[in-house]
């Protein structure tokens, strides 16, 4: 089943060149782009003055994870990308 699902996405892309399928499935939701990984931050915890936990809801493609394990974000702030 998932080669058939790669195919179709392989068949879509010849349409949508030079840009992937996956570009336009993110301008209806970001979640559903697969040549990059994204996640909905869906909860914020501050822990001390100057630690915070965040919740994420991984998008497709997400692959699973270990309990602990940590992700480096980047975020857009006044036009710049932090990391």
């Amino acid at each position: 089943m998932a080669s058939i699902s790669a195919g179709f996405g392989n068949l879509l892309d010849m349409f949508t060149y030079p840009l992937r399928h996956s570009h336009y499935l993110e301008l209806v939701n970001p979640l559903w782009t697969q040549h990059v990984l994204k996640a909905r931050v869906v909860g914020v915890w501050d822990d001390t003055a100057d630690t915070r936990t965040l919740t994420l809801r991984p998008g497709r493609g997400w692959r699973s994870h270990r309990p602990g394990q940590f992700v480096r974000l980047g975020v857009p702030i006044d036009g710049m990308r932090h990391t």
